[in-house]
């Protein structure tokens, strides 16, 4: 009596190791998806992910990709408002270029031949939120204006010696002068 008792048991134990291991791969996926959009701009294809995690076991992998949090980058600038009024309008000016977050939706369906399994069975997804800006210790002068706090600062408060230095007749003088003061701080 008690052998089916325990086959079920076994059979039970195999189906959620197989199923919890197939979770934990589409939510590993999801990471490297949203990762790979903050990174090269656009998430893997699910094909890509059906290769990679899944060894080309799932029927179907579908990858959908979208914006993630602004929040904290909100309330970064309603703190500066509390300081001054203008300390928060350079803030907004200098964080509105600044890169937003990315999602990546995985969506993984797993179909197997066991006629039960099937009926429980059915698509695991995940999503999964990235910060819009990968930090590195070597960043690349495009990386640098693309999230610089120097352009803001430089309008408000370097305009009127912009504005002089260009009135200089020698250009060799004022693009010196330029130089001097643009450098990174």
């Amino acid at each position: 009596m008690s052998i089916p008792l325990l086959a079920t048991v076994i059979a039970l134990i195999f189906f959620f190791g197989y199923a919890m291991k197939n979770q934990q791969h589409v939510i590993a996926s999801s990471r490297y998806a949203a990762w790979r959009a903050v990174d090269k701009g656009s998430p893997p294809s699910g094909y890509e992910l059906n290769a990679m995690f899944f060894q080309d076991r799932a029927s179907t992998v579908t990858v959908t990709g979208g914006g993630g949090p602004r929040q904290t980058l909100y309330d970064l600038v309603d703190k500066a408002y509390w300081e001054s009024a203008s300390a928060g309008d350079l803030m907004g000016r200098s964080l509105s270029d600044w890169p937003a977050g990315k999602s990546a939706n995985v969506r993984a369906d797993f179909v197997t031949s066991l006629k039960y399994w099937q009926e429980l069975i059915g698509p695991i997804g995940s999503l999964c939120v990235r910060d819009g800006e990968q930090w590195r210790r070597e960043v690349s002068d495009q990386d640098i204006l693309r999230a610089s706090y120097l352009e803001p600062i430089r309008n408000q408060f370097l305009s009127e010696l912009d504005e002089a230095i260009g009135r200089i007749p020698d250009r060799q003088l004022s693009n010196s002068l330029k130089a001097l003061y643009q450098r990174r701080w």
